[in-house]
């Protein structure tokens, strides 16, 4: 039922799965428009700074990177949305691109 609707937006709290794939590849078919959004940043900045001792840029590149691998070929350069609970605009602060994300409201 894709068909009726006009573009897309794909959230994803954790890595890439199957279904985000197969998901991206029948909107693209469709040839719509879609946004893709990685939730719970602030758990994944932490995570990765304990862990693996990264920056948060280079938390955010890492994580850039995965998704446009993971999305494919004519994503190189879209924008990742990476989304925060306590600041929407933290990790993806772009005074020009459109505020699509700011309808959710986070507890």
């Amino acid at each position: 039922k894709f068909e009726k609707y006009d573009a897309f937006i794909i959230l994803s709290a954790c890595r890439f799965t199957e279904n985000d794939i197969k998901i991206a590849e029948e909107i693209e078919k469709m040839k719509k428009p879609f946004y893709f959004g990685r939730t719970k940043m602030d758990d994944v900045m932490i995570s990765e700074k304990e862990e693996n001792e990264l920056s948060e840029e280079e938390t955010k590149k890492k994580i850039v990177d995965d998704c446009r691998k993971n999305l494919g070929e004519g994503y190189e350069t879209k924008k990742i949305f990476l989304l925060s609970k306590t600041d929407r605009t933290k990790y993806t602060p772009d005074e020009d691109e459109p505020k699509i994300f700011t309808i959710f409201e986070f507890p």
